[in-house]
């Protein structure tokens, strides 16, 4: 591949947190049409605010484009209708609808470059969004929302500098090993299902990726930023982020809730309260009976985490992340992002 751009790393790690999955349709109304999601009952009427939290996300990456990586976090929850993500339903918005006018092209713009994407051509000083974002394959509740694009965010650093350094990226990497059927077909994803193509085998670029993590040591952020919805923010604030130990005081939290009338809105405040918040007050990590058994309802594999994901770290840092991916909240040693860390390192 050729040589990397001079570029710095990321510190800043931007999730936005996926409620659904974005089909895609070959009709012009695309994701402003709710036939062409997949939701639950009550989710009816909210498929716009996940646009707009997907839109928050775009315009917090443009407003720190030298700095910031944005994730679409959420996991195929739905396989027994499709073996979509959330994730890459949420890329597929953000594509159609070429969110304020940037360009969403994966490759570098040049005085000669042609957009690859259906984005409005741009000049040579125009910021490249798109070799910026990723999908988080792997989530399937808000505190694996948090948790696994931290865990993944060296792996996303490494293939920024790829991206940036000319290679055809073609996998949203780190991904789970599908076929391009498995994606979505022609008909449900449009025109823009062969840029969310993942491939069965690593590409050039992964191999790489995988080659300078073994050998280095991994960047992780220093500035978080989580997009959700507003009468989540207590749950994300004071119990996921301490529990992940991310400091919260490093945390800008962005909250956007659909219109709820005036009688709805203290119903799912109080149902919150019930069953996310006080759920997990009561269950912070997600492993007791409750939540546990909703994660795996919704298609989480820890053995594929694993083998996808942290077997592409070195032998030391891969010790780092696990223990903190298995923490019960019994052992003492510091989460890999805390400031300490860099005091004694975590690389090979």
């Amino acid at each position: 591949m050729p040589s990397s751009t001079v570029t710095s790393q990321p510190t800043h790690l931007i999730i936005v947190c996926c409620h659904a999955i974005y089909l895609g349709g070959g009709s012009e109304d695309g994701c402003a049409n709710e036939s062409n999601w997949l939701i639950e009952p009550f989710q009816t009427g909210e498929t716009e605010t996940y646009i707009r939290h997907i839109e928050a996300g775009v315009a917090e990456l443009a407003r720190n484009p030298d700095t910031a990586i944005l994730v679409f976090s959420g996991g195929a929850t739905k396989r027994g209708r499709t073996s979509r993500s959330e994730g890459e339903g949420y890329l597929a918005v953000a594509l159609e609808k070429n969110l304020f006018g940037l360009d969403t092209s994966t490759s570098t713009p040049t005085s000669t470059s042609t957009p690859t994407s259906t984005s409005t051509p741009t000049s040579p000083s125009t910021p490249t969004l798109r070799p910026r974002i990723f999908v988080d394959h792997y989530a399937t509740d808000s505190y694996q929302n948090v948790l696994l694009p931290l865990i993944q965010f060296p792996l996303f650093a490494q293939e920024l500098q790829a991206r940036l350094g000319g290679a055809s990226v073609e996998a949203l990497s780190p991904s789970p090993s599908t076929s391009p059927s498995d994606t979505a077909s022609d008909d449900t994803a449009g025109s823009q299902a062969q840029v969310l193509v993942m491939t069965a085998t690593a590409t050039d670029a992964d191999a790489d990726v995988d080659a300078n993590l073994s050998r280095s040591t991994p960047t992780w952020p220093t500035e978080l930023t989580i997009i959700s919805h507003a009468f989540k923010r207590r749950r994300f604030l004071d119990l996921h982020v301490p529990a992940v130990r991310f400091p919260v005081a490093r945390t800008t939290y962005i909250g956007i809730d659909p219109p709820f009338d005036p009688v709805r809105m203290p119903e799912i405040e109080e149902g919150d309260r019930l069953r996310g918040y006080g759920a997990w007050e009561r269950d912070l990590y997600g492993v007791g009976d409750v939540l546990r058994r909703k994660r795996e309802t919704r298609g989480w594999d820890e053995g594929a985490f694993r083998v996808e994901t942290l077997g592409r770290f070195s032998p030391k840092a891969r010790r780092k992340v696990e223990n903190v991916l298995a923490s019960r909240g019994r052992d003492d040693g510091r989460a890999p992002w805390e400031s300490a860390d860099a005091e004694d390192g975590t690389g090979t």
